[in-house]
């Protein structure tokens, strides 16, 4: 499963472009009062430039933070992050989206497939702030795990004795 950072496609790389920049920096200068620190440490007045690269770099974080976390909860069904980049104003390259691929294969025994799928869902739902995708892939999860409960279900009912499974049906 690809999963974009919370919100990257809709928020935050549009404001990336240039045309959308000296908005973007008019909007931080008002609201941090025209100073930031920047990665290396330097505390300066903000330029376009400087808003740009803070803004990268909050980006990088959550970004690392967001696929992290599914990395940790997904376990041996989790694959490793990629990551897309872009270079900043400074020349500098930054995470700016990232994916982590996950298996939703149904092998195995009826139990197996249900807490494979519940390891799936927690890895799917354990950022702090979910993507939409990632609430697909959950849900996607809960389908397969719901199917395979049902499935057990049945089986467990067809496979009893004669004499276990009578039952009565009241109209």
């Amino acid at each position: 499963m690809k999963i974009q950072a919370n919100l990257l496609s809709q928020q935050y790389l549009p404001l990336l472009s240039k045309q959308h920049l000296p908005l973007l920096s008019q909007q931080y200068l008002q609201v941090s009062g025209g100073q930031g620190t920047l990665r290396s440490g330097m505390i300066k007045n903000q330029t376009s430039d400087d808003a740009m690269i803070e803004m990268l770099e909050s980006v990088e974080r959550t970004v690392y933070n967001h696929e992290m976390s599914h990395m940790v909860t997904g376990g041996g069904h989790s694959g490793a992050a990629t990551y897309e980049y872009r270079r900043g104003p400074d020349g500098s390259i930054y995470v700016v989206a990232g994916g982590v691929s996950i298996d939703l294969t149904v092998t195995g025994s009826y139990d197996k497939v249900i807490e494979k799928m519940q390891a799936v869902k927690r890895s799917a739902l354990s950022p702090a702030g979910p993507s939409f995708q990632d609430f697909v892939v959950a849900a996607k999860a809960i389908h397969i795990e719901n199917f395979e409960k049902s499935r057990k279900i049945f089986h467990d009912f067809i496979n009893k004795k004669s004499d276990e499974s009578t039952f009565s049906i009241y109209a």
